[in-house]
């Protein structure tokens, strides 16, 4: 058994800030940075699938990652009170070119675009003026939508038994739990006033409060669907990114640089904290178990130690 992390692969070619990590498929990672460059690599080893696709958008807010036969696909949604974007727009990553249309979404910015398996197709989940709409990732059109919370601050998709969920969560109302093979369900959630979901697997939940700042947020913990409390407050550093390994190990990288491996039902850390050169702003989990980060303007997948062997 090792006790130390190994760096698998690393690339730092970018050069802007890597904002957003998203997996297309179990082996390919794709990353953008701040100038609005996106490039595919092969999980494995971090080889390029393509040269890197240059869309011009400064401040890629949403990435949302698929495969599409040979082909690497992505939208991407931008924009900000000052700095208006309006459109969800679709890139082939191979061929290194938008598909068009560019939707209009009548917005400032779109923020919430991911990728989801919908009666066996990949769609699109769009969340935007207080609709959230199921969409083809072909040409962008509406399978079907409903209306929700119109304030928005975080969406994560996952798998119940029952299917698959988006789970939205938003500043003044509870969480709501879609089901995405019946939108005409909505179903609040019943956590406590000012929680927001971070991440899930199955009906297991990342947990934070909005009684910390969006910029300040520093204490997770472990729920569920139910809304009960499946272990005690983790607390620390500000929170940057946080990634599930396999339940309940779950990634947390904070603003200290560091990238912890926690079970979140014990609070225990698993390993020896990682230590990079820059915080990590986005996280991405490679087989349950390896974690590729982005920092600075580098893309890395890191190797925890055998904390399976060693729990």
């Amino acid at each position: 058994m090792t006790s130390r992390w190994r760096t698998v692969w690393a690339t730092g070619e970018s050069d802007e800030r890597i904002v957003r990590l998203g997996m297309a498929g179990p082996d390919v990672v794709v990353s953008a940075d701040h100038g609005g460059a996106i490039e595919a690599r092969w999980a494995g080893d971090g080889s390029p699938v393509a040269a890197p696709t240059y869309t011009g958008i400064t401040g890629i807010l949403a990435l949302a990652a698929w495969r599409h036969g040979e082909s690497v696909r992505v939208a991407t949604g931008a924009g900000s009170r000052h700095v208006s974007h309006r459109w969800l727009q679709r890139w082939d990553l191979v061929a290194r070119k938008e598909i068009p249309p560019a939707i209009d979404m009548n917005v400032m910015g779109v923020k919430h675009v991911d990728p989801a398996i919908v009666h066996g197709e990949q769609v699109l989940v769009v969340v935007s003026q207080g609709v959230l709409g199921i969409r083809r990732t072909d040409d962008g059109s509406v399978i079907d939508e409903v209306t929700k919370h119109r304030s928005t601050s975080r969406v994560v998709i996952g798998s119940t038994g029952r299917g698959p969920v988006a789970v939205t969560s938003s500043h003044a109302e509870h969480p709501q739990l879609f089901w995405l093979e019946d939108l005409t369900e909505a179903v609040r959630l019943p956590h406590a006033e000012g929680e927001f979901i971070a991440a899930m697997e199955g009906d297991r939940l990342v947990c934070g409060s909005y009684a910390e700042p969006w910029n300040a947020w520093q204490t997770t913990w472990a729920g569920d669907l139910s809304g009960r409390r499946l272990g005690p407050p983790v607390t620390g550093e500000v929170i940057t990114a946080v990634a599930v390994a396999a339940w309940p190990a779950v990634y947390i990288a904070r603003a200290d640089r560091t990238v912890s491996l926690v079970d979140l039902e014990s609070g225990r850390e698993l390993a020896p904290a990682l230590r990079l050169p820059k915080r990590a702003r986005s996280l991405v989990v490679v087989d349950g178990r390896d974690v590729i980060a982005g920092f600075g303007l580098e893309v890395a997948r890191f190797e925890p130690p055998a904390w399976k062997d060693e729990a």
